[in-house]
């Protein structure tokens, strides 16, 4: 059929080679060679079935864009072939090679897990407790379904690398048309972004899930960190098939750093435990649990060592495998588990630029859980980190992390900070700002709470996991 020529009535693909994800057409191995395609001519590019196209005909115009039979076998040429035949068309889809049959899916959790409850390990309870809650794989997709994710069409467990780059590079260039608004094509960049990560918007008009807002941006911007952590988890998951008689252990082992529960009576948990009960603002947490974790490296160089303070970190339940697994592979870098964003990432996402966040306030590291009354677990991490001379800012700066010369860090001053006079110095000089909130609402800015980044991780030594149960009355 050339190109110019008149276009026949429309023939209709089989129920089971349709798929209505975003800008993606599925294998159609299950096409009659001699079927044509039928292609809905929206920004969406949806590959539509009879029963779809009675039901939308008044909100789409479906074209013939050629027969199946010129592409010949499933191949990178015919993918190539199609693209460009749906581009002579102005039908902006795009093509995806067929995805093998998974061979671990998020929903798939290690044969062995069933063997060992947290009481029969050979763990402490209170380490079994914490590895059990975050090595839930179950837990990891409901979480990220909650954010739109569809682990259907990409499970959890065949995310690459390459996959969560190109999110964040199509996120870059998303950024970009959000500060000059061109609707046109942030619709078409916002299709582009879920065809790499997959969502699932159920009945809803693609229309309404345009990200054309910085807010929406920064949602997405968290939600491929989260895969990015889970892509790593999911692959030392994987590994225990069977194989070991303690799993939680097995998986204990991995994280290549020690935990130790705190005692209830020690003087450590009762610094922990009012720390967050005075930085915990007008939420409520109930009972704890707090483990002192040690890195296998000391990274905060002598050099690095003047204004050294104990600040939380709060985090995604799906991303803390990735975090404390990774300390072992930054022995050979010497950075800890916590991460700076990616070079693709964009930089609109972090108000004060790429580095790694700190508070003083429980409250608003606790924010960072993301928990929620039906899933009311929360992990943070207890910091040492090494500020430095500190550059205060009272409004965002993405590029705050082009620090003035002899500056270490970064500070966000906000309208609430802890009493000063009230800290606790400990031994080895960190400073533990566990004094209550006070008012500072004469400070200009727009922070309620202060804010502490550093964009060396070398300044970052992980003291304290806490395990927390928040109370949503």
């Amino acid at each position: 059929m050339a190109l110019g020529a008149k276009l026949p009535p429309p023939r209709f693909l089989s129920p089971p080679a349709i798929s209505n994800q975003v800008r993606e057409l599925l294998p159609l191995q299950t096409v009659d060679l001699n079927y044509e395609l039928a292609v809905m001519r929206t920004w969406a590019g949806s590959v539509v079935n009879r029963k779809q196209y009675e039901k939308n005909r008044e909100l789409v115009k479906l074209e013939i864009v050629g027969s199946w039979s010129v592409f010949g076998s499933r191949t990178a040429l015919c993918l190539r072939s199609l693209h460009q035949l749906l581009s002579a068309h102005e039908i902006k889809t795009i093509c995806k090679p067929e995805r093998k049959q998974e061979q671990f899916r998020v929903n798939d959790i290690p044969k062995s897990s069933s063997k060992v409850t947290r009481d029969e390990s050979k763990l402490d309870p209170q380490v079994a407790k914490f590895i059990s809650l975050i090595c839930n794989v179950t837990m990891m997709a409901q979480q990220m379904m909650e954010l739109g994710y569809n682990a259907k069409e990409l499970p959890l467990g065949k995310l690459s690398q390459s996959t969560i780059s190109k999110g964040y590079e199509v996120l870059q260039r998303i950024s970009e048309m959000i500060e000059r608004y061109d609707r046109a094509r942030l619709e078409e960049l916002s299709g582009e972004f879920y065809t790499v990560i997959p969502h699932d918007f159920g009945f809803k008009k693609m229309s309404q899930f345009v990200i054309d807002t910085p807010q929406k941006l920064k949602q997405k911007i968290e939600m491929v960190e989260a895969l990015g952590e889970i892509e790593f988890a999911t692959k030392l998951l994987s590994i225990d098939q069977g194989l070991h008689d303690d799993p939680l252990y097995y998986h204990y082992q991995q994280l290549n750093c020690e935990l130790t529960p705190v005692g209830a009576d020690s003087e450590e948990f009762s610094m922990v435990t009012k720390y967050m009960e005075n930085t915990h603002a007008k939420a409520d947490s109930g009972l704890f649990n707090c483990l002192e974790l040690r890195e296998l490296l000391k990274l905060i160089d002598s050099n690095n060592s003047k204004n050294r303070m104990l600040l939380w970190h709060g985090s995604r339940l799906t991303n803390w495998v990735g975090i404390l697994s990774q300390v072992k592979r930054s022995t050979i870098d010497n950075q800890t588990g916590l991460r700076i964003a990616p070079r693709e990432a964009p930089v609109t996402g972090y108000r004060f630029g790429k580095g790694v966040y700190f508070a003083d306030m429980f409250s608003k590291s606790a924010n960072y859980c993301y928990a929620n009354t039906g899933s009311n677990d929360g992990v943070l991490l207890l910091c040492e980190v090494a500020l430095g001379d500190v550059n205060e800012l009272i409004y965002p700066d993405y590029e705050a992390d082009n620090l003035p010369t002899g500056k270490l860090s970064t500070k966000g001053v906000g309208k609430t900070a802890t009493n000063s006079s009230e800290a606790k110095t400990l031994e080895e000089g960190v400073v533990v700002p566990l004094g209550k909130p006070e008012d500072h609402s004469s400070t200009m800015g727009m922070l309620l709470y202060n804010e502490y980044i550093v964009y060396n991780t070398e300044q970052i030594k992980m003291r304290y996991v806490i395990q927390v149960k928040f109370n949503y009355k």
